[in-house]
């Protein structure tokens, strides 16, 4: 009985989470600066050449797109006014600046393919608003690397 019940809990779960549609947002496309700030990764933390990275065929996919939480936005502005204690913004200015505007944090599948059809897989992390595609480059956890 327990695992007609627990492959029951298993195809509820998949099924509502297949039905569940991930907010489109227009931050997704290469060109934005979530891509931007991608590509830059690639270039200075990992020294991969981006001049062999085929523009054109960088695909994205919008993994998440969920509100911020004040814990969240707390925790990057705690960390980003220590990272820059000569900047003139508090922790409450960050705070601020990323919760305006309907602020939401991506989650944003990057695979970028190069001039030798090797393939490099990304989830990249970005809060974006209604207003801007920049407020902050969260990072990135690296899924596959072939270049």
């Amino acid at each position: 009985m327990k695992a007609v019940w627990m492959v029951t809990a298993l195809v509820t779960i998949a099924t509502s989470n297949a039905v569940a549609v991930v907010k489109s947002n227009p931050c997704i496309v290469p060109q934005s600066s979530v891509g931007i700030s991608m590509l830059n990764a690639m270039d200075k933390e990992m020294k991969i050449d981006i001049s062999t990275v085929l523009r054109d065929k960088t695909k994205t996919e919008l993994v998440m797109n969920e509100p911020v939480s004040h814990q969240l936005v707390e925790q990057f502005a705690i960390i980003d006014e220590k990272q820059n204690p000569n900047m003139w913004l508090s922790v409450k200015d960050y705070i601020n600046v990323y919760s305006e505007s309907n602020a939401r944090n991506l989650i944003v599948k990057f695979t970028f393919e190069n001039t030798n059809r090797q393939h490099n897989v990304f989830l990249a992390s970005a809060l974006v608003n209604d207003n801007e595609c920049s407020v902050r480059f969260n990072g990135y956890i690296i899924v596959k690397r072939d270049f």
